[in-house]
């Protein structure tokens, strides 16, 4: 009787076991951690709650480098289609924190900026720059999860 267990465990084991460790991670898995929002173009804005809000922006839905974009968490954030602007602050103590800009179609980032060249710049006066948390709730219910 044993045998016959073992012989059928052995044989499908596969199947038997991949679905319980794809369920278990799954439900498992705490997606308030970081949900995401689609920004504009490829750019993501990731939302993570895991004792303190705070938001990054990064590249795609599969990107996850330390920092997003900025290499930083986003305090205010605004964009077109063509621009983000943020005021992010840098993780690394180094590097300035203050407003970066974001060409979407190139992927370049153009930075640091003093608020008085952002708001001589034609291209991102008609931005209006918000507090990230405003931002992320209007860009409305569906949440994409990672």
């Amino acid at each position: 009787m044993m045998y016959k267990l073992f012989s059928f465990l052995w044989k499908y084991w596969l199947y038997i076991f991949i679905p319980v460790f794809i369920c278990d991670c799954s439900l498992s898995y705490n997606t308030d951690i970081h949900a995401k929002q689609r920004i504009t173009g490829r750019y993501f804005l990731y939302h993570w709650t895991d004792g303190a809000d705070i938001y990054y922006l990064h590249k795609g839905i599969w990107d996850m480098s330390p920092g997003g974009v900025f290499e930083g968490t986003i305090q205010e954030i605004g964009w077109n289609k063509d621009w983000i602007v943020v005021k992010a602050e840098r993780l690394c103590g180094i590097d300035p924190s203050g407003w970066y800009v974001l060409d979407v179609k190139r992927g370049r980032v153009k930075a640091p900026i003093t608020y008085e060249n952002l708001a001589k710049n034609t291209n991102w006066t008609s931005i209006k720059c918000v507090p990230v948390s405003e931002a992320y709730k209007s860009l409305g219910v569906f949440k994409y999860f990672h």
